[in-house]
């Protein structure tokens, strides 16, 4: 598992598409990517056309060829993290084929899933945008970046750490993110 590309990734995504507020728009940069979303509603006689009905059932989302499907009986909190990580592994894995798994994280999941969640948690999430902005809870988090309560406690725990250790703006991509936000925190800032 490759943490820095996967965080480098998202980064190089808010830089490359000038995102510059919260909560990032997860339609915006498919468009932007040529990157085709459906709903299993939408897209059923597709899944089925490819056989994909049980992969459906079992995942949020998954990606065949750059399209992305998804679940949209889920939350829309968790329909925008699942449709970042399908965005991750088109980003990180370049792959044709059909993506593992969109789900609840584990332990044991393979090396792709997670460096995918790392991608969706710091592009739907950017540490350095809430550091600034003084965020100082996981409902706060969770608020701002219309992501689930359970993926906004995993990144206020990073915060934390970040916190205590003083590791903001160490990169230069971290920086030019800040920078495009810069505007926003201002105008947001807790």
């Amino acid at each position: 598992m490759n943490y820095k590309n996967s965080r480098d990734a998202a980064w190089q995504m808010l830089i490359k598409h000038k995102i510059s507020d919260l909560p990032v728009s997860v339609a915006k940069i498919c468009e932007a990517e040529h990157i085709r979303l459906f709903t299993y509603r939408d897209g059923w006689e597709l899944i089925r056309s490819l056989c994909l009905e049980d992969h459906a059932v079992k995942n949020d989302a998954f990606t065949v060829k750059g399209v992305i499907f998804y679940d949209d009986s889920t939350p829309r909190s968790r329909q925008r993290f699942s449709i970042a990580h399908e965005i991750g592994h088109i980003v990180l894995h370049e792959s044709d084929g059909v993506t593992v798994h969109n789900r609840e994280m584990s332990p044991s999941d393979d090396p792709k899933e997670r460096e995918a969640n790392i991608f969706a948690s710091r592009l739907l999430a950017p540490m350095c945008v809430l550091h600034s902005l003084g965020v100082d809870s996981p409902e706060e988090i969770a608020e701002l970046c219309d992501i689930s309560i359970t993926a906004a406690r995993i990144r206020y725990e990073r915060l934390r750490l970040l916190r205590q250790r003083n590791k903001f703006l160490v990169s230069l991509l971290e920086r030019k993110v800040y920078r495009r936000f810069r505007s926003y925190i201002k105008k947001n800032k807790r």
